[in-house]
């Protein structure tokens, strides 16, 4: 077994269940009775870490401007194995920073993105005897009724998946895809989270950043460990699934794997076999269109649906035989109030209608400014700083970075809001998609069609004001 799921526990252990759900105060005081595992494990991950670090600020110094592409080519290849291993050595916290971080083709080099691309679906896995005492344990006498293959075909951070057959109540065969968990992974999650919160507050102070840090670790954190519970994640696929079937736009394109209720746990889940390709390595006619599908899906939830699919890397995107855009994978969802998607429609009304007196009102609406920053700068400070930030020009993945620097310049004007990291990371992920089949890829240009139907469909006076704004100009 891997380091970080060796530390966490053994077979047969049971999951500790103060830490099933997200609270720091239990996760402090689980790990204060267990001090030289947090010492081991917070020393290792600094260690490991700065190495790699001070590897890359190496070579800066050494390699000079003249490097050749090739040797810059061999030198990347180098690091981005390097950097795939540490990761994996790291454990699930840092895979999925990983994942993420490939299918970001315009922030890293082709050399990394090909070899991060690998932590999608091929983290190494656990040994398969153990897979299957899990599966004896969390099933009872209905894992008769299961049969797997071999060997897993899949391994990531959290689990593993095999393909297999399950024999339904009437006899007959079934594929399925049956997803076990990794022994330990609460455990060890809820232990990286834990000493990445004690650093956010001192970093965030260290840099002068307005982020409320721990705020958006606390969010990543209790999405993490939501993401264990294999329930709540069947539970999300099938409202997903039901709330496509019943759209005009959407109907019969888009969906989610069926759930098989009878042979799934908390620590196992099995649904329905799809057959398909990634989107983004699909070479069909109706890719690009089934990427639009696909962006149009995620409006939906940000703005119809009240929650958002969290992590959509690539390898939750499939093609089906059928040309029908399948998304996987549901066990990391945040929610979006009603109140917040009317707020985050008003605001992409009032960009693209450049009304941007209306601004700092929206920004207020979204939470970008809490009570501590009210009256702290003028609406126009913090409009001008808003708009420097997100440039027309911006990328995705930029604008967080950009949001951030304002701070030079203007000092205390708002602070990201722990939500908007998970939609930042949801479109950066589709934008990468968009950005790796056309380099003038603009998300901001797909999403305008959905939007302007949507506000077409809402009636609340707002909504209507910046719908006039739209079509007419703010005049």
């Amino acid at each position: 077994m891997d380091e970080w799921a060796a530390l966490a526990s053994q077979e047969g252990d049971v999951e500790p269940a103060e830490l099933r759900r997200y609270d720091p105060a239990a996760t402090r005081k689980y790990f204060s009775t267990r001090p030289i595992t947090l010492l081991k494990r917070g020393i290792r991950s600094f260690i490991l870490l700065g190495g790699f670090s001070a590897k890359l600020w190496l070579d800066r110094k050494t390699r000079g401007e003249n490097t050749s592409d090739a040797k810059r080519k061999e030198i990347n290849t180098k690091r981005a194995t390097q950097l795939r291993n540490l990761l994996v050595s790291l454990g699930p916290t840092y895979v999925k920073l990983g994942q993420v971080l490939s299918s970001r083709a315009d922030l890293l080099p082709a050399e990394y993105i090909e070899e991060l691309r690998v932590l999608q679906d091929r983290v190494p896995p656990f040994d398969d005897d153990l897979a299957r005492r899990i599966l004896d344990r969390e099933l009872g006498p209905t894992a008769d009724r299961l049969s797997l293959g071999s060997t897993p075909i899949a391994s990531a951070s959290l689990g593993q998946v095999y393909r297999g057959t399950w024999r339904n109540d009437e006899g007959q065969l079934e594929e399925v895809a049956v997803k076990v968990q990794r022994p330990g992974a609460l455990v060890a999650i809820s232990l990286d989270v834990g000493i990445i919160r004690s650093f956010a507050e001192p970093w965030r102070k260290w840099n002068n950043l307005n982020s409320d840090l721990e705020g958006l670790v606390d969010e990543w954190g209790r999405r993490f460990i939501a993401e264990l519970d294999y329930e709540a994640e069947a539970t999300n696929g099938e409202n997903f699934a039901k709330a496509m079937a019943s759209r005009s736009d959407l109907g019969g394109v888009v969906t989610a794997a069926p759930v098989f209720r009878q042979a799934s746990t908390r620590r196992v889940l099995t649904t329905g076999w799809i057959e398909g390709v990634r989107l983004q390595d699909s070479k069909a006619d109706d890719t690009a269109q089934l990427c639009a599908v696909a962006l149009t899906s995620y409006l939906a939830m940000l703005l119809d649906l009240g929650y958002l699919h969290a992590d959509p890397h690539p390898g939750n995107l499939l093609r089906t035989n059928d040309g029908k855009l399948c998304i996987l994978d549901w066990g990391l969802v945040t929610p979006v109030s009603k109140d917040l998607s009317a707020a985050i429609l008003r605001f992409i009304a009032h960009l693209v209608s450049k009304d941007f007196e209306a601004v700092p009102g929206d920004l207020d609406a979204m939470g970008f400014i809490p009570s501590e920053l009210k009256g702290v700068k003028d609406p126009k400070a913090r409009r001008d700083a808003f708009l420097e930030a997100a440039g027309t020009d911006s990328k995705v993945a930029q604008l967080t970075k950009d949001l951030e620097g304002v701070q030079e310049k203007y000092g205390n004007i708002f602070q990201i809001p722990a939500y908007f990291g998970y939609i930042l990371r949801a479109f950066s992920v589709l934008e990468g998609i968009g950005l790796s089949s056309d380099k003038n890829y603009s998300i901001a240009n797909e999403c305008y069609p959905y939007v302007a139907r949507r506000l077409l469909t809402d009636k609340s006076p707002e909504t209507r004001r910046a719908l006039e704004q739209l079509l007419y100009g703010k005049e």
